[in-house]
């Protein structure tokens, strides 16, 4: 998605970005909090 965005491989489908921001990154989020925990405690 980010090489789409980035460089204009093909105009953006607002609906699937929308798509993604609503579903993905919350878990992407949460994911990378886990590890920043993980990696403070070692």
């Amino acid at each position: 998605m980010r090489n789409i965005i980035v460089h204009r491989y093909r105009s953006v489908d607002l609906e699937k970005l929308a798509a993604v921001v609503e579903n993905d990154i919350a878990p992407i989020v949460d994911t990378a909090r886990s590890l920043a925990r993980r990696e403070a405690r070692s």
